[in-house]
């Protein structure tokens, strides 16, 4: 075993310097100061709210002792270069030795909330290498994700949740949770699948659906705590069928909207639904069919101002210029992904390829991957935020998949597995020369699933505050149409 010399020193916060190479930027500072102010415009998560957030941490409960910040001395600089640890100096240099900083201030607002914090101490203790090269395989390790066991393993959500609710933050799903794994019957067949699989956040967006009360005469009191009309047996009986179906059912199939529940609750059989009748005496199937009859008879009623409301709709389409688009799409050999309205043009509302392809480049993308790109371009990501999210995991998926299945090694391509697969796509292409550095630099930043991946797989499953951010939407976008776009071009050469 190489033998790494490193050191534990005590350093003082104006010989640290955040580094401007830093693996989060797209395109390297220029000093210390472009550092600190990129660090607020990385592309993944809200860094603006998130720097904040982490400064008011640092100074109310000081740095974690388990992650000491990981630097390397530049002799040239005669500074100590933070190779891991940049976001948590940031912040203390802007507590501290660049307090009321206009050339910060004036490029991030939000730097005034943190210059009105205070951290106490002069000195930080540092992990010290001697070896760059030796600091960046730690950094890599720690920031790649699990990375075939060598680093960080990440917890899922019913982890995170456990852990919360031993800091007194519990939640309905780990209530739910707990109510299964404690009673006395618990079928080992149902834990089994429990442990293996993920499906916590489907459980905690069917909580949140109004009828989940309705159906299951389940509620919680303000620790979360589950109140039930129910027997115990029936509970169970019901809870074991619904996270079954949470399980077993596609994650793009029920579930991921309020429509989706509704049709599963109108398929649901009574046996699994509360067996106590409501304050009128009728049980939720009696409910459910009045409500259809309900809606059907609205329906029927509306149907004439439907069908006047979408010829409305047609006219204005036609004012964007979509029906030229149309026409254009009758006439080619293959569908050329269609263009955007001058509308969403305009105002830059779509995720859109960055070249124009002439029709014919398309056919090596197969009908599947045609049809996706043609969604993606001319659908309103501002307005649909998750759909487009989905579109781009469909795509991303794809097209990583058709590469590794043309590779050397097609069996690195494993179903279920997003980030893996994409992680040995773009390795093999770098190693083909397909991919050139600075390219390679920017899908890399991908790979790790605190990063865009991970960003998708949460809009899949309809998290609504991370399908919100655009930002990481946009970012991740351009960094999947390179793969797209090396993929069309490399089959017409």
């Amino acid at each position: 075993m190489k033998k790494v010399k490193v050191a534990y020193e005590m350093i003082s916060i104006e010989d640290l310097y955040v580094n401007p190479e830093n693996d989060r930027y797209i395109n390297d500072s220029e000093d210390e100061i472009s550092a600190m102010i990129d660090m607020f415009g990385v592309a993944n998560g809200n860094p603006r709210v998130e720097m904040v957030n982490l400064a008011e941490d640092i100074s109310e409960n000081g740095l974690n002792p388990f992650e000491w910040p990981i630097v390397w001395y530049d002799e040239e600089l005669k500074k100590y270069i933070v190779i891991e640890g940049n976001r948590r100096i940031t912040c203390i240099k802007l507590m501290t030795q660049f307090k009321e900083n206009e050339e910060i201030l004036r490029s991030i607002p939000e730097a005034e909330k943190i210059y009105k914090l205070s951290y106490p101490e002069s000195a930080i203790e540092c992990v010290v290498y001697e070896d760059l090269y030796e600091a960046q395989k730690v950094l890599a390790k720690i920031h790649q994700d699990i990375n075939e066991g060598i680093g960080r393993k990440q917890w899922d959500a019913y982890a995170k949740q456990k852990a919360n609710s031993k800091l007194g933050n519990g939640s309905k799903t780990y209530s739910i949770i707990q109510f299964i794994r404690e009673y006395e019957g618990v079928s080992p067949e149902l834990l089994e699948c429990m442990a293996g699989a993920r499906w916590t956040s489907k459980l905690e967006r069917v909580v949140s659906f109004r009828k989940f009360k309705e159906v299951y005469n389940i509620e919680f009191t303000s620790d979360f705590s589950m109140l039930h009309k129910d027997t115990v047996e029936q509970v169970y009986h019901m809870m074991e069928k619904l996270v079954m179906d949470l399980i077993n059912l596609p994650a793009t199939g029920n579930f991921r909207t309020k429509k989706d529940f509704d049709n599963y609750i109108d398929n649901l059989p009574a046996e699994f639904i509360t067996q106590v009748p409501d304050e009128n005496g009728k049980n939720v199937t009696e409910n459910n069919t009045a409500e259809k009859i309900g809606e059907e008879s609205c329906q029927v009623k509306d149907s004439n101002e439907v069908e006047s409301q979408e010829q409305q709709n047609d006219a204005n389409s036609q004012e964007d210029g979509i029906q030229d688009d149309v026409q254009e799409e009758k006439e080619s050999e293959f569908d050329t992904p269609r263009k955007i309205s001058n509308q969403h043009k305009s105002l830059r509302k779509a995720l859109r390829l960055s070249k124009d392809y002439a029709e014919d480049m398309f056919g090596c993308l197969g009908e599947k991957g045609k049809e996706i790109i043609i969604e993606l371009e001319s659908i309103n990501y501002i307005d649909y935020p998750n759909a487009s999210a989905a579109l781009c995991r469909s795509i991303l998926e794809y097209v990583v998949k058709m590469w590794l299945l043309e590779s050397k090694h097609p069996e690195q391509f494993k179903e279920g597995d997003l980030p893996g697969s994409y992680n040995s796509c773009i390795n093999d292409l770098a190693n083909r020369k397909v991919l050139n550095d600075k390219q390679h630099k920017m899908l890399r930043r991908c790979a790790n699933k605190e990063y865009f991946i991970d960003f998708l797989n949460s809009c899949i499953h309809a998290d609504p505050k991370i399908c919100v951010q655009q930002t990481a939407l946009i970012d991740g976008w351009k960094c999947i149409r390179i793969l797209v776009e090396l993929y069309v071009e490399g089959h017409q050469k």
